[in-house]
C-alpha cells in the first residue's frame, strides 16, 4: 500500500456525515460503505461511488468484504460470481488466492520459532539451511543474509515476484524456483546487493525462507502454517493449496484477467511451488483474513494465548534500515497514525488487508481480477469514511499542477524522504494511472526523469503512460531514451537490464505502427 499524500485541502465535510452514529446496525454500515467508495487522491471533481456501479465499470466478476471493529468481526459479505462463465456467486465460504499476503504467515512462523528460541533473527540463513545454500559472493561475504533481513525484505536478494504456472504448466519444486531451473520460469535467487543495505522487496527472499522453516522443522510449510497461524486464529477455510488438501471446487474462485480489449479470460488460479508457496499461494476468505487481523492485535495489546509475544508482533510492524517494511509487514502512516498492512496481487486475484495496532479495527478485501488495484484503494476509502477510522482519508488537489509543486517542495525539504524517492515517485504514478488520473500520473514520471535523469527505469515508466494515453511519439521517444541510457550508464541501471527485451520489442511495434 502506498503511504499518503500530505492533504493541500480541507476534507470533505459529506464524508464525515457518512461515518457511524450510535444505533446503526450492520446493514446501515454496509449501505454507507457501498456508496462511500472515493478515491484516495482526488483531483479537481469530487465525488462518491457505488460499489456494484464500479464492480461493473472495472469488469471486476466477484469480490469478498470483510470489516474489523472492536477486536471482533463485525460484518462480511460478498460480491458478484467466482466464476464468470458458470455465475456461481460468491459467498462467504468462497476462497481466493491473496497472493503476497501468503508472506505474513511464513514471517509468523518464524517469529513464533524464534520466540521459543528455535531461530535467531540474525544469525546467516546458511546456518540453518540444509538443502540448499545461499551462494556466496562479493556480496554476502560483506553482510550475510539473516532471518531479519528476509523479512523485512533487505536481504539483497533478486526476484520480486513469480508469474506462477497456469493449469496443466509443469509446477516446479522450491529447489529449482531457487536455482531458476526447468521448469521454473524465474532467474536464480541470488544476492546481487550487500544485505542490510536497504529496501528491496523480494519474493525470493520468502522463498528462501520457506525453505529455512521447512529445514529447520522438517516439515512441509503448509502443516507449520495450520499449527502456527490458522488454528490459533480460527482460520478454518484457509490453505496454502487446494489441491493438495481435495477441497472441493466449488468453494475456490477462479481468477480472471482483462486482456487489451476489455475481454474478461477465467482461468485457475495459478500455482507456485510443488507443495504450496510461501511466497503467494494463500487461499482464504475475507472473514478468516479478518481473523488473522485481530489475531495480530491481540498478540500486540498482550492477550493471554495469542500467536505471538507483544513484543514479537511489535517487531512485525517496526520498519527496518529505513525502508517501509518490519519483520513481515508493511507500515502505512497516516498523519500522525500508523496502520499495518499488506497486499497481494497475482495473475487473476488482487487482495488487500489493514488493520490499526490499538483500537481493534480494520478490513480485509479480496478481489478474483487483477485489474482491480483501484478498487482495493476506494474501498480502503469508503470503509475508513464510514467508520471514521484514524488519519485515512483522501486527499485532494485543486488539479494537477497543485500536486506537482507539492511534489518538488516536499522532496526539497525531505530529501530523503521514501515517498520521493525515484521507487516512491515510480510507484505514486502507476497508482495515479490506476486511479485514472493520466495527465498527472505523466507529470509525476516526467519529474521523476528529471531528478533521476540516468535511470532507464525512470524513462520506461513515463514511455508506458504515454503508450496508455496513446501518444505514440512520445512513448517510441523514452522506450528509446530507457535503452540508451542502459548502454551508457549499465551499471546505474543493472536491475533493468531484464526489461531490455520488452523495451526493444516496444520500439519495435511502435515503429511498425508509424510506418503504416
Amino acid at each position: 500500500m502506498k503511504t499518503k499524500w500530505t492533504a493541500v485541502l480541507v476534507v470533505l465535510g459529506m464524508l464525515a456525515g457518512a461515518q457511524a452514529r450510535a444505533g446503526d446496525t450492520n446493514q446501515d454500515m454496509i449501505r454507507k460503505v457501498e456508496n462511500g467508495l472515493c478515491r484516495e487522491v482526488q483531483i479537481g471533481a469530487q465525488s462518491l461511488m457505488n460499489l456494484e456501479e464500479r464492480i461493473k465499470a472495472l469488469k471486476v466478476p466477484g469480490l469478498s468484504i470483510a470489516v474489523v471493529k472492536d477486536f471482533q468481526v463485525q460484518w462480511s459479505k460478498g460480491y458478484g460470481v467466482r466464476d464468470s462463465r458458470t455465475g456461481a456467486p460468491v459467498t462467504d465460504q468462497t476462497l481466493f488466492q491473496v497472493a503476497s499476503i501468503t508472506k505474513c504467515m511464513g514471517a509468523i512462523i518464524t517469529l513464533r520459532l524464534v520466540q521459543d528460541g528455535v531461530l535467531d533473527l540474525d544469525r546467516d540463513v546458511n546456518g540453518y539451511l540444509k538443502r540448499w545454500k545461499v551462494p556466496e559472493n562479493e556480496f554476502s561475504r560483506v553482510e550475510k543474509v539473516t532471518l531479519r533481513r528476509l523479512l523485512s525484505h533487505t536481504a539483497g536478494l533478486t526476484v520480486s515476484g513469480f508469474r506462477g504456472y497456469a493449469e496443466r504448466e509443469a509446477v516446479p519444486t522450491i529447489l529449482q524456483v531457487l536455482d531458476g531451473l526447468p521448469p521454473a520460469n524465474n532467474a536464480p535467487v541470488r544476492v546481487d546487493r550487500i544485505p542490510g543495505s536497504g529496501y528491496r522487496y523480494s519474493g525470493g527472499g520468502y522463498t528462501v525462507l520457506q525453505l529455512l522453516l521447512e529445514d529447520v522443522t522438517g516439515r512441509p510449510l503448509s502443516k507449520l502454517e495450520t499449527e502456527y497461524v490458522f488454528e490459533p486464529a480460527g482460520m478454518t477455510r484457509s490453505t496454502l493449496c487446494p489441491a493438495c488438501e481435495d477441497s472441493p471446487e466449488g468453494q475456490t474462485s477462479m481468477g480472471h484477467s482483462l486482456d487489451d480489449a476489455g475481454n474478461v479470460t477465467t482461468f485457475r488460479g495459478y500455482a507456485f511451488l510443488q507443495g504450496g508457496s510461501g511466497c503467494c499461494e494463500l487461499w482464504t476468505t475475507s472473514s478468516d483474513l479478518a481473523r488473522f487481523i485481530i489475531a495480530v492485535q491481540r498478540a500486540l495489546r498482550g492477550d493471554p494465548g495469542s500467536i505471538l509475544s507483544s513484543e514479537m508482533a511489535r517487531a512485525m510492524m517496526t520498519p527496518e534500515t529505513g525502508g517501509p517494511a518490519g519483520l513481515g509487514f508493511f507500515v502505512g502512516r497516516y498523519g500522525d497514525t500508523v496502520y499495518f498492512n499488506h497486499d497481494g496481487g497475482n495473475i487473476g486475484f488482487s487482495a488487500r488487508f489493514i488493520g490499526h495496532p490499538e483500537r481493534g479495527y480494520g478490513f480485509a478485501v479480496m478481489v478474483n481480477s487483477d485489474s482491480a488495484y483501484s478498487l482495493l484503494s476506494e474501498l480502503t476509502m469508503a470503509v475508513a469514511g464510514a467508520y471514521g477510522w484514524e488519519g485515512i482519508k483522501p486527499v485532494f488537489y485543486k488539479d494537477a499542477a497543485a500536486l506537482l509543486e507539492e511534489i518538488r517542495l516536499k522532496r526539497k525539504e525531505a530529501p530523503n524522504d521514501p515517498e520521493y524517492s525515484e521507487s516512491g515517485l515510480n510507484g505514486m504514478g502507476y497508482a495515479l494511472l490506476s486511479l485514472g488520473y493520466q495527465e498527472a500520473a505523466i507529470g509525476v514520471f516526467l519529474l521523476n526523469v528529471e531528478f533521476n535523469p540516468q535511470s532507464a527505469n525512470c524513462s520506461d515508466s513515463l514511455a508506458e503512460a504515454y503508450m496508455r494515453k496513446g501518444d505514440r511519439t512520445n512513448a517510441l521517444k523514452y522506450y528509446g531514451q530507457a535503452i540508451d541510457l542502459l548502454k551508457r550508464f549499465s551499471e546505474r541501471n543493472k536491475g533493468y537490464e531484464r526489461s531490455r527485451a520488452a523495451a526493444l520489442e516496444k520500439i519495435r511495434k511502435l515503429e511498425s505502427e508509424q510506418n503504416k
